[in-house]
């Protein structure tokens, strides 16, 4: 039987890209889901195509910047499941500029999105899987998470935030019967782009000159499940998953030859100054499905 048949996941952030991916791979795999987005329409139309699928699925608003709505979805999730097996949180939003042109009210909604808002989701679910005695729970960090990447500095602080989050966590619950684990993608074909802040940047020039193509959000899924199905950090002895041949490459590069990992973060540094300009600024709609 498949590992995720008849689980209940609630996912954040799930109304695009890798997280309406996910959404889709689990409710085939006869997962129930629960489809969480800070834009609520788009997650309940989502549910209502997988349940016109004949699987099953429920939509709603979910910001995790509000610990109530966090508390809310999980309460929503064990009312209408019974129980809750699987937390994805993969809400989050973009940066991009040098910090010198960065606002101060950029950064602070950067972390509070992306670090303070997967507390928040742990917060609200561990208490359930800790009487349960049971549970998993992942979050979708970055690359960023494992290097740092100069030019997103708001962004390469709140996702290493996530690893650090995640590895401690680990620890702290496998007596309890919960697993966690932490997705470090790399470059994925998705949104993230279209709604990240570009600060003083030639946004074009920048998604034109990012190094390596896009991997494909199908193909990131199957990795994401694969891994996270077989626990993969026990084999690795730590929590975290890359889904991307380069997230390895670097990461590898800046644990063990630091200065190599040094000159790559140079070319993003040379990149980032390239394209940078003055008072050109690329603001998104609100948005939380960044990943």
């Amino acid at each position: 039987m498949d590992y995720y048949h008849n689980k209940v996941c609630l996912i954040a952030g799930a109304a695009s890209g890798t997280g309406a991916g996910l959404v889709q791979s689990l409710a085939e795999r006869k997962a129930r889901v629960v489809v969480t987005d800070i834009d609520q329409e788009p997650a309940v139309r989502l549910a209502d195509q997988l349940n016109g699928q004949g699987h099953r699925a429920h939509g709603r608003g979910l910001d995790v910047r509000f610990s109530q709505d966090s508390q809310d979805a999980v309460g929503l999730t064990r009312s209408k499941y019974g129980r809750l097996d699987l937390l994805v949180n993969n809400a989050g939003v973009g940066s991009a500029g040098e910090l010198r042109d960065v606002e101060v009210s950029d950064r602070k909604k950067v972390i509070d999105v992306n670090l303070c808002g997967g507390i928040r989701g742990v917060h609200a679910c561990l208490p359930v899987m800790v009487r349960q005695g049971f549970g998993q729970i992942v979050k979708i960090s970055s690359a960023c998470g494992l290097v740092p990447r100069p030019g997103m500095i708001p962004y390469a602080t709140s996702k290493p935030g996530v690893v650090g989050l995640s590895n401690s966590l680990r620890v702290e619950a496998e007596d309890l019967g919960i697993r966690v684990n932490v997705v470090c993608p790399f470059n994925i074909a998705t949104p993230v782009y279209k709604t990240t802040v570009y600060k003083n940047l030639d946004y074009e020039g920048v998604l034109a000159a990012t190094p390596l193509p896009a991997m494909s959000i199908e193909r990131c899924v199957r990795r994401i499940l694969k891994r996270v199905r077989r626990n993969w950090e026990e084999i690795c002895n730590w929590a975290g998953i890359t889904v991307h041949p380069y997230a390895d490459f670097e990461w590898w590069c800046y644990r063990f030859f630091p200065p190599v990992a040094t000159s790559l973060l140079r070319r993003w540094r040379r990149m980032f100054r390239k394209f940078r300009t003055e008072k050109r600024t690329r603001e998104p709609k609100e948005n939380c499905h960044v990943a």
